[in-house]
């Protein structure tokens, strides 16, 4: 429906709720057929005057919203909104009090919410003693590491005294010797004095002809110029050989062929030349007449820019003049829009109308099209709805004449005829009771019955809903939690096995001792992070490498992810009524040590008579455990792959 423009201009504080709420464009029609002509105001009697048609003149009822939420419809229905004797009620308390219990009540709020649950505690209390477990046991591994590195520091101390001793003792050996080796030294440095002093003697005549001091120096001289000597010589040989295989080369060389070979290209080079003076001459003159057609094209391009600064110009004149045309024509179609929204709106005025004399059985008088007939004041004297025209002639000549009176007048004469109409209407009612009212009772008992029957029936298939699901509930919980616990109680043994080392058991090495944590094993643990009902939450998986301390699972290295993810899934498997005949495992080795990897080998080896492993593996150390091996090479001989497979069952002894 239309919006109903008088709506917007009924005074007070009363504004349309179409006109209030902020939306877009395109929900337009959705918030229009929401609110339609819906008012809102601030008070209650505002509201009421509007609603009952006591404000606009025209005594037209409208559908109103108050600021308080109170709905009053155009059939006078009150809804929602708050009640004045609750707010009598609320009156009687202290505010200060009030504020004070509200403030307490939010901050007991907040402390319980911070709260956890206790399921939620005793699940952390579980998580905290398994941690304190791993502590000690990490604490027993530090105090057996300290011991044996106590028992290290005693012994080197001991060897640092036997040492320190036998060092005291040696010492005046030591002293003696270099005393000794002074001496021995003195004596060769004398003895060498004398040998020199003998040689000098011998040699003294050769020494003063020579021309120095003494033999040794002769000796060193002669024998630096004769290496200098030698060093020269072969550097002149080399050079010479170098000259020699130049020369006969030259000599060996053909060089006529080269020669006329280059002539003939020098004479290739100059027909060249002349061609390519003679192409730059004919591209000298293209390129001038090319300048000449350039200048050409940038005359008509200023000529054709000139012509589009005028026809920009034009065109923007011509789109302002649109744009002028295009205001005045949505003015006036705003204005047609508003006549047709008035027009709408008294159509439906006449149709509430019409169909209020349909509801009170009043027939209207009407006439058929061809007799309709204008006054000679240009008035009609009929109304055309739908495929009915209805006739005026039939009122009284004061209600005609009423057109022409002013509006006190047409309105004191309404307010009459509604006072006729409600006086009229109770005196209608005084006088004729409902004689149907016995069957209407009748009736609405029947019915009470069978809707009672129904509901009876819908609560009894509800509470059979309701059994049937609590016992699918109750058989899912026990199904998972008859799982989890044989995970739970498996997964630890497990971890532990695949965490120590080769020749050891879970508990510990065969012989008694533990000489490290590797000895031992890890600890792995499951818990739910809501007891009550599992599905609320998930489940923590808790695992320890031996000799480390408490880490969350996403802190621990890659091998020992590894590690812990085989062994959950070795448990799933063990707690599985149908367990899997074999697994197959695609190097699960790739981020594993050779001992854990070793670790692994031994776990599956031992468990290869409960299920079957086929591992892809490049690492030799699985290959020891295994009862066949199958491998891929290439064939030298044919190029291709092929397969080949090793039983090492054979082997065995």
């Amino acid at each position: 429906k239309p919006i109903n423009e008088k709506s917007r201009n009924l005074g007070g504080t009363s504004k349309l709720a179409y006109d209030i709420v902020q939306f877009s464009p395109q929900f337009e029609r959705v918030v229009r057929f929401v609110c339609g002509n819906t008012l809102v105001c601030d008070k209650h009697k505002e509201a009421k005057d509007l609603a009952y048609g006591g404000r606009g003149g025209n005594n037209q009822r409208h559908k109103v919203v108050t600021a308080d939420g109170t709905l009053i419809d155009r059939s006078g229905t009150i809804t929602g909104g708050r009640s004045q004797g609750m707010e009598r009620l609320v009156q009687r308390w202290n505010e200060a009090h009030v504020v004070k219990v509200k403030k307490t009540y939010e901050k007991l709020s907040g402390e319980l919410k911070q709260l956890p649950s206790l399921n939620r505690m005793l699940a952390d209390e579980q998580e905290n003693l398994k941690a304190i477990e791993g502590l000690q046991q990490q604490i027993q591994y530090g105090k057996a590491e300290v011991k044996a590195l106590e028992e290290k520091r005693v012994s080197a101390a001991a060897e640092i005294k036997t040492l320190e001793k036998k060092r005291k003792e040696q010492i005046p050996t030591l002293n003696a010797s270099r005393s000794t080796l002074a001496d021995l030294t003195k004596e060769a440095e004398g003895i060498d004095g004398r040998i020199n002093a003998m040689v000098d003697e011998v040699f003294r005549g050769f020494s003063t002809k020579v021309g120095v001091q003494n033999i040794r120096e002769y000796e060193e001289t002669q024998l630096r110029r004769q290496q200098e000597a030698r060093e020269k010589r072969l550097l002149l040989s080399t050079d010479l050989s170098k000259v020699q295989s130049q020369l006969e080369y030259e000599r060996k060389r053909d060089t006529a062929g080269p020669l006329k070979k280059m002539e003939h290209q020098v004479a290739q080079g100059s027909t060249k030349l002349e061609k390519l003076k003679k192409k730059e001459q004919e591209l000298g003159e293209k390129a001038s007449k090319e300048r000449d057609q350039v200048a050409q094209l940038h005359n008509d391009v200023a000529k054709m820019q000139e012509e589009y600064d005028r026809s920009d110009e034009e065109t923007r004149s011509l789109k302002k003049q649109f744009l002028e045309t295009s205001k005045v024509i949505k003015e006036h179609t705003r204005k047609v829009e508003a006549g047709n929204n008035a027009i709408e709106q008294r159509k439906a005025e006449c149709e509430d109308i019409l169909q209020n004399a349909t509801i009170d059985h009043i027939e209207l008088p009407t006439v058929t099209s061809s007799n309709v007939k204008e006054e000679e004041d240009g008035s009609l004297r009929t109304l055309e709805l739908g495929d009915k025209v209805y006739s005026f002639a039939s009122l009284d000549r004061q209600v005609t004449r009423l057109s022409s009176s002013s509006e006190q007048a047409m309105r004191k004469f309404e307010n009459d005829l509604k006072d006729e109409i409600q006086s009229l209407q109770l005196e209608l009612e005084k006088e004729n009771p409902n004689l149907k009212a016995a069957e209407q009772y009748n009736k609405t008992v029947e019915q009470e019955k069978d809707l009672v029957s129904e509901l009876e029936a819908a609560r009894d298939e509800c509470d059979g809903i309701s059994r049937e699901f609590q016992e699918i509930k109750g058989r899912r919980h026990e199904c998972f939690m008859k799982t989890f616990d044989a995970v739970a109680s498996s997964i630890d043994s497990i971890y532990k096995e695949l965490t120590t080392t080769a020749g050891t058991g879970a508990n510990g090495p065969e012989d008694g001792s533990e000489k490290d944590g590797s000895m031992v094993g890890g600890t792995a643990y499951l818990s739910l992070e809501n007891p009550d009902d599992p599905f609320l939450g998930g489940i923590k998986y808790t695992a320890m490498p031996p000799s480390k301390r408490f880490r969350d699972l996403t802190d621990l290295s890659g091998g020992e992810k590894t590690v812990a993810a085989l062994a959950l899934l070795f448990a799933l498997n063990l707690s599985c009524p149908s367990r899997a005949e074999f697994f197959v495992l695609d190097e699960i080795d790739a981020a594993l040590d050779s001992t854990n990897v070793g670790r692994v080998a031994h776990f599956l080896h031992h468990k290869k008579d409960q299920f079957q492993t086929l591992v892809i593996s490049l690492k030799d150390t699985f290959y020891d455990k295994a009862d066949a091996l199958h491998g891929v090479c290439r064939n030298p001989n044919s190029g291709f792959s092929q397969a080949f497979s090793l039983d090492l069952n054979q082997f065995a002894s």
